[in-house]
């Protein structure tokens, strides 16, 4: 089971890279609290697929509020879940990045991946999607094709 919290809920000035990040979400016996070579490579693997290559050294603090939400979702899959829960995945972003999280989120519902998600806009914005259509809001009306 992976999870993707609210991104309001982290602390960003924890000292933490992209990288470290990711390779906490899984559990390690007290033989081997460091991630290991096998791992670093997993790690970059998952943040190639989510479309965050090179980015491993920088402090999370420092991405973009949708690569700071990939970067948790990218810790979801490296633990492996077959079903990952998201909380609120796109609240605060804004809606070009909505609408990216959206479409990785589809891309992995497709290769299998199992997603439940706590937010009732969410599935609007899913159901949206789905018709290839950015969500409706006035002040984007016209912007986004």
């Amino acid at each position: 089971m992976g999870l993707v919290p609210q991104v309001e809920q982290i602390d960003w000035s924890f000292p933490v890279t992209v990288a470290e990040c990711v390779g906490m979400a899984r559990a390690r016996g007290w033989r081997t609290p460091w991630i290991t070579r096998a791992e670093r490579v997993e790690i970059c693997e998952v943040l190639e697929r989510l479309g965050l290559e090179g980015l491993g050294h920088r402090h999370i603090r420092d991405l973009s509020g949708g690569q700071q939400q990939r970067v948790f979702l990218a810790r979801a899959l490296f633990t492996k879940a077959e079903v990952i829960f998201l909380d609120e995945p796109t609240s605060g972003l804004d809606v070009r990045t909505r609408h990216d999280v959206l479409h990785l989120l589809d891309e992995l519902n497709q290769q299998g991946l199992d997603d439940r998600v706590d937010n009732p806009r969410f599935e609007r914005d899913r159901r949206a999607f789905a018709e290839d259509r950015v969500p409706e809001h006035p002040r984007y009306r016209g912007r986004f094709a």
